[in-house]
């Protein structure tokens, strides 16, 4: 398959690849000055067919809610580092860091965030279903989510 480069599974990303970073906050993270060497877009700008980051936040809470659970929060920092690691996803195949040196943590940190607990959930889009990995959604101690959404594949 064309662009299949050190075992990346294009199939797997072919219609929609979102990355949610779930973060939980246990001290106020400081206001410090975006150390982000990349000027990136607002996510809330950033929107596929049908399918937005408040789409994708609104099923989060549901759920959350659902399941007595608070509801988290958008955060722009995290919406920074969620599309940092999704790019190093994407494009180095770099799932947890080591080749870039983009970790989750280094994405948060690099963005002015403090976490105490931090974690990846991914989701994807193959023939118009939604999978999400839902280990980190019933987990009641995340308050604050970061969510990146960038087409792949072909059209």
């Amino acid at each position: 398959m064309a662009n299949n480069r050190s075992g990346f599974n294009l199939k797997r990303w072919l219609v929609l690849t979102l990355l949610l970073v779930l973060v939980l906050t246990l001290t106020k993270w400081p206001d410090v000055v975006n150390k982000f060497t990349a000027e990136l877009p607002s996510l809330s700008a950033v929107t596929l067919k049908g399918v937005s980051a408040e789409d994708v936040l609104g099923q989060i809470n549901t759920d959350r809610t659902e399941n007595k659970m608070m509801a988290v929060k958008r955060n722009e920092k995290l919406d920074k580092a969620a599309l940092a690691r999704l790019r190093v996803i994407r494009i180095d195949d770099d799932f947890d860091g080591d080749k870039t040196g983009v970790t989750l943590a280094n994405a948060a940190k690099n963005n002015g965030y403090s976490y105490s607990v931090i974690g990846d959930l991914y989701a994807e889009n193959i023939n118009g279903e939604t999978k999400i990995a839902d280990k980190i959604l019933g987990d009641s101690r995340f308050r604050d989510v970061g969510i990146a959404i960038e087409r792949a594949g072909p059209g």
